[in-house]
């Protein structure tokens, strides 16, 4: 997969049923899958990026109050090299646009890509380990980005 076709769309609910689900977000999946969930997600400020017509990320926040969101992102399996990269700087841009005054993010405790990729996007580790914070019961870490 090269990233020559990549561009960022609008998210819809579809969306999540075309992402094939990295192995360390694959707990997640009944959860995406459970009735009603993609369409409140589209009620968010979300986005896709395809590389042609292959959804290889799908994100964005979700307004919790007035200066307050909650980043999620559910990335493909096999993003490469220049694919990573480029929804990257798009998801960079994303959130340095935001108007929020706080954005958080969580990532299991033992993926160490998601850890590095949130620090790369300027978020800091608020909470090392949030234990059973997931619908499995798997722990989170939480991560911050403040305005």
């Amino acid at each position: 997969m090269t990233a020559d076709d990549f561009h960022v769309e609008p998210f819809e609910p579809a969306h999540l049923s075309m992402l094939a689900l990295q192995p360390h977000q694959q707990p997640m999946r009944a959860f995406i899958q459970s009735p009603g969930y993609a369409e409140m997600l589209a009620t968010t400020d979300a986005f896709t990026a395809f590389v042609g017509a292959r959804a290889v990320m799908c994100g964005g926040v979700m307004t919790i109050w007035e200066g307050r969101g909650t980043a999620w992102a559910l990335l493909a399996s096999d993003l490469g090299g220049d694919v990573m990269r480029r929804v990257h700087y798009a998801t960079k841009r994303y959130f340095d646009s935001s108007t929020l005054r706080r954005i958080e993010a969580t990532c299991d405790v033992n993926f160490q890509e998601g850890h590095r990729w949130l620090s790369l996007l300027g978020f800091t580790l608020e909470t090392p380990v949030m234990r059973g914070y997931r619908p499995d019961g798997g722990d989170e870490s939480m991560y911050v980005r403040i305005r």
